[in-house]
C-alpha cells in the first residue's frame, strides 16, 4: 500500500488518493477547499524608466546603423552591423542589470534586444537597397 497523495481537483476542492483510487472505477473523494489566492490584478502599465530603457538600446542602434552606413565600406558592412547588434546586447543588460529590478527582467531584456534587431535588419535592408546608388 502507498502513502495517500494530495492533489488539486476540480473546483478548487482537494482529493485524497490512495492506492486503492487508482483502481477502474474507483471514485476518490474530496478532503477540503483548496487554498484560495490573493486577488492580484495584473497592470498593463509599464514604467516610464523601463521604457525609456529600452528606447536607449533602439536609438543606440539607429546610431550604430547610421555610423556603419557612413564610415564603413560596402564589402565589410555586414560584419559592423553584427558588432552593432553584439554590443546592443551587451548595452541591454548593462542597462536592465543597472536597474536592479528582478521583475520583467526578461521582458525587458527581450523587447530591448528584439527592438535592436528590428532596428539593424530594417537598416541592413535599406544599406543593401541603397549599395548600387553610391
Amino acid at each position: 500500500m502507498y502513502p495517500a497523495i494530495l492533489l488539486p481537483w476540480e473546483f478548487g476542492q482537494t482529493v485524497r488518493v490512495t492506492s486503492d483510487d487508482l483502481q477502474p472505477g474507483a471514485n476518490p473523494q474530496p478532503v477540503g477547499e483548496f487554498p484560495k489566492k490573493r486577488n492580484v490584478v495584473p497592470t498593463a502599465r509599464t514604467p516610464r524608466r523601463y521604457l525609456v530603457s529600452m528606447a536607449i538600446v533602439w536609438a543606440s542602434a539607429v546610431v550604430g546603423v547610421l555610423l556603419v552606413a557612413w564610415f564603413a565600406p560596402h564589402e565589410t558592412r555586414a560584419a559592423w552591423l553584427a558588432m552593432v547588434f553584439a554590443a546592443t546586447v551587451v548595452l541591454t543588460f548593462v542597462i536592465q542589470l543597472a536597474l536592479q529590478r528582478p521583475k520583467g527582467f526578461l521582458h525587458r531584456a527581450t523587447m530591448s534586444t528584439l527592438g535592436a534587431l528590428i532596428v539593424l535588419a530594417a537598416g541592413t535592408l535599406i544599406l543593401q537597397l541603397t549599395a548600387g546608388s553610391g
